[in-house]
């Protein structure tokens, strides 16, 4: 499972590379676009290697490291199961929908039975 900044990373990766094989990414525009979320998603070059290492690790993206004029360049494509990220979130939300509708449910059935329980002892 992954944790907040992994998920703002995935995300902007999805977006990135949706309809293309690889896409070449620098680090400062992956670290723009997630800091952009609120300063506690702000990263430095060295956490987000961490966490390309932690995609990589998790089977959502295959990166290669360029070396274009000095400067630090990522070549990423996304793997099935990286392809398959946005329906991941989408079932994700689905399964929290469903817990609590089921917390719900048994909170207005537990009041139910205390009520009526209530009631027969005072009768």
């Amino acid at each position: 499972m992954l944790d907040k900044v992994e998920h703002r990373v995935m995300k902007y990766v999805f977006e990135r590379c949706r309809g293309r094989k690889t896409v070449l990414m620098e680090p400062k525009d992956i670290l723009s676009n997630v800091a952009a979320a609120g300063p506690k998603y702000d990263l430095t070059v060295k956490q987000l290697e961490i966490v390309i290492k932690n995609l990589m690790l998790d089977g959502y993206i295959e990166v290669y490291r360029g070396d274009n004029k000095g400067a630090l360049n990522y070549v990423i494509s996304l793997t099935q199961k990286g392809e398959a990220y946005q329906r991941e979130i989408e079932d994700i939300k689905s399964q929290r929908i469903r817990s609590i509708g089921w917390k719900i449910v048994l909170t207005v059935i537990g009041f139910a039975v205390i009520t009526i329980l209530g009631w027969i002892i005072v009768l």
